[in-house]
């Protein structure tokens, strides 16, 4: 009974698609797997490509100076970059949702609290900002890569704690010193 009840355990969906399901359902069932895969992959690297030529390249590294073409070829190099690492953790990882978790958990930890705060919070300064989406990100990337995910919680939750202590301990640091806050989010026919 043990082993049959293991058997059933390690059995994936997939493999009861595969297994259970016509070929026809099977053939259909795959494609949308893959397609869906595909959809989130093509627009995570377009998303990177685009936040790095706008967020980094342009403020700081062409000093904030528009230029197309050069633009258009910096989002490219990037989309290249992002897919070489990708197609490097594909080939190393063993399992698609885990990845994918990592990746949304490096993505959302650091600037979920700069986003939060941004929106609800008047007293935020830029540094503050910056600094916890760093820091944020930072021990997400330790707790999924170094620390392996202890107890199985998600690197959202100490990044994510991380971002919002540091935010407002630099907010409040930078308040004292005179910084001014980073203005506020205004919407436009609310």
């Amino acid at each position: 009974m043990l082993a049959l009840y293991l058997h059933l355990v390690s059995f994936s969906p997939t493999h009861a698609t595969i297994r259970f399901a016509p070929a026809v359902v099977a053939g259909l069932v795959l494609a949308a797997i893959v397609a869906a895969t595909m959809s989130s992959a093509s627009g995570n690297m377009i998303g990177t490509a685009t936040m790095f030529t706008n967020d980094v390249f342009r403020p700081y590294l062409n000093h904030g100076v528009k230029n197309d073409q050069k633009e258009v070829w910096i989002s490219r190099l990037t989309m290249v970059v992002v897919g070489v690492v990708g197609l490097g953790i594909a080939l190393t990882a063993s399992n698609i949702i885990s990845v994918m978790m990592g990746a949304f958990a490096l993505r959302s930890a650091g600037p979920f609290a700069a986003f939060i705060c941004g929106l609800f919070y008047k007293n935020v300064t830029k540094r503050a900002g910056f600094i916890s989406i760093v820091l944020g990100t930072v021990v997400a990337a330790i707790w999924i890569y170094v620390m392996h995910s202890p107890w199985g919680l998600s690197a959202m939750v100490p990044g994510g704690i991380v971002a919002f202590v540091t935010i407002f301990l630099c907010s409040a640091i930078d308040r004292r010193l005179g910084v001014e806050p980073a203005p506020e989010i205004q919407f436009e026919n609310v």
